[in-house]
């Protein structure tokens, strides 16, 4: 098994996580500054719970399970669902800035994916075919550089579970 990557996909996928660069998932706060300067959170410790409260409240029962199902999907080409699942999770956002972030970063992670073939023609189209992408359909399109084709890295629990059922 070929476990390289070439440089240039390397580049274009650290502009995803990178907080240097602000295409990035780095470049959203969900309203920790403004937490900060309300004197919400200012401790070490108070960090840590802000943002496992993110995790347990936000991420959990919405980006996660929504890109839990999402493999499925892409995997079993079960198009008509993911485009269905896109949209109803971008309806869902509770505000226009998170419906904004979750566009935005799903485009940015599209754009590279198409730009660098990480997925057969098929998968390409209806990716394509999206008018608006929510990250959690971008985040798992199938045939990613086999660095990623296990999935992205906090999600392969979720993932690991779902291959055994």
């Amino acid at each position: 098994m070929d476990t390289s990557i070439d440089l240039e996909q390397l580049i274009n996928a650290l502009y995803l996580s990178s907080p240097a660069l602000p295409i990035g998932a780095y470049s959203y706060s969900q309203g920790f500054e403004a937490a900060v300067d309300a004197n919400v959170v200012h401790s070490e410790m108070e960090v840590g719970e802000w943002i496992l409260a993110g995790l347990r409240e936000i991420v959990a029962p919405g980006e996660a399970a929504t890109v839990a199902w999402q493999y499925r999907f892409w995997t079993g080409q079960k198009f008509a669902e993911m485009q269905q699942l896109n949209a109803w999770f971008l309806t869902s956002r509770e505000t226009a800035e998170l419906r904004q972030e979750t566009e935005q970063m799903g485009w940015s992670l599209a754009r590279i994916a198409l730009s660098l073939n990480w997925a057969d023609e098929l998968n390409r189209q209806q990716l394509s075919s999206l008018v608006a992408v929510a990250f959690p359909t971008a985040s798992l399109l199938p045939r990613w550089p086999t660095a990623y084709q296990s999935g992205p890295l906090w999600l392969q629990p979720v993932l690991v579970g779902l291959k055994t059922r």
